[in-house]
């Protein structure tokens, strides 16, 4: 079972099956407050250009669906590392406020967030 991308596990296997870790733990509806609010911090101006020399192990992300329910992308996402990836591999460029503005908005939602750096 490989889903990784630049050796990095994804949420996706290549097949667009989903991870045997998966717990899928909200949906949203674009417009809801939720997704206005993610929207919000995923719009954070990157102030300041950092890079942890750790891995990023991703366990958490979004998924993004079309109007027919068919994934159109994936957000992986590291708060450890504070490092974002999508699933076809390109990295999102994000300052440390927003790790941490994702962390508190996955704890505000009642997911579980590992304990990390930030």
């Amino acid at each position: 079972f490989d889903n990784r991308i630049n050796e990095f596990p994804f949420l996706l296997d290549k097949s667009g099956n989903f991870h045997q870790t998966n717990e899928t733990t909200h949906t949203f509806d674009h417009n809801s407050p939720e997704s206005q609010k993610f929207k919000t911090i995923l719009l954070t101006p990157v102030k300041d250009n950092f890079s942890f020399t750790c891995f990023p192990v991703y366990r958490d992300a979004f998924v993004f669906y079309d109007k027919n329910n068919e994934i159109i992308e994936v957000l992986n996402i590291c708060l450890s590392c504070c490092y974002m990836q999508l699933q076809n591999g390109d990295y999102i460029d994000a300052d440390i406020s927003v790790y941490e503005l994702l962390k508190a908005f996955f704890i505000d939602l009642g997911h579980k967030v590992e304990e990390d750096k930030l």
